[in-house]
């Protein structure tokens, strides 16, 4: 509970409407502060989002900027973001989430960005998919290319597209939270050398730690460190710096639907 104690004083700096900063456990959750009307011990909580209310329960402890509130029912459903009201129709028996299927969580991440090391920096989209609270699955595509022009007459291009498969774990909610991402890959390259051309299959692998930052429910920054290997190529004609093991950095911009 301390920690949920120290996100309330935290988001009531910032906060205008109170909203769920942190879920707990136990079904705990921390609210910002109400500005129209003080949270007290014992008051009735329900969450919403886009008006539909999501679960409710009581508050447990309160906070100069906020509450600890315990749900009496919603708490798979709620999310960093949902909105917090006083239940003006008193504490509420458990029962199922009035929410709609179609607004029950933005289970879609597509973000834009970029992995970057000491040899290399290539775009990248990366698309998830919530399996559950804490797990997505992905695709990430890229595009690279890289050109050596020491020998003027022959210059040496190199040009690959490929596309890795994510695993991705996040420890507040999906899309949300300290990241954990592993993820196996193929890189198709193309090698090109005057009127020589080569086609290589690189099989490849990254993983790294990180957090996902959200801006309001929709809007999201990654960021990470971590690894990432590919394997030789081999070609004739050209070295491979980025080949074996390298370290990463990634970053993007993402938007939840």
């Amino acid at each position: 509970m301390k920690w949920l104690i120290f996100f309330c004083c935290l988001a009531g700096i910032v906060a205008n409407a109170a909203e769920v900063i942190k879920m707990g456990k136990n079904n705990l959750l921390a609210i910002s502060e109400n500005k129209e009307k003080p949270w007290k011990v014992k008051d009735a909580v329900c969450i919403t989002r886009d008006s539909q209310e999501v679960g409710c329960g009581v508050v447990m402890r309160t906070v100069k900027s906020g509450a600890v509130v315990k749900l009496d029912f919603g708490f798979e459903d709620i999310m960093p973001g949902d909105k917090a009201v006083l239940s003006k129709e008193g504490r509420k028996p458990g029962s199922v989430s009035t929410l709609k299927a179609s607004q029950r969580k933005y289970i879609v991440n597509l973000a834009v960005g970029g992995n970057a090391s000491t040899t290399f920096f290539y775009p990248v989209l990366d698309f998830q998919v919530a399996l559950g609270r804490h797990f997505s699955l992905g695709l990430m595509p890229f595009f690279y290319s890289a050109k050596n022009s020491d020998d003027p007459l022959a210059p040496i291009s190199v040009s690959a597209f490929g596309g890795f498969l994510t695993l991705n774990f996040y420890s507040s909610y999906f899309f949300q939270g300290f990241w954990v991402q592993v993820a196996p890959g193929m890189h198709l390259m193309t090698g090109t050398q005057a009127d020589t051309t080569e086609k290589v299959n690189a099989i490849g692998f990254k993983t790294h730690i990180g957090y996902r930052f959200h801006i309001g429910q929709v809007v999201n920054i990654g960021l990470g460190v971590g690894g990432a290997y590919k394997k030789d190529p081999n070609f004739t004609f050209a070295t491979d710096n980025s080949a074996g093991f390298q370290p990463l950095a990634c970053i993007d911009l993402g938007v939840s639907f």
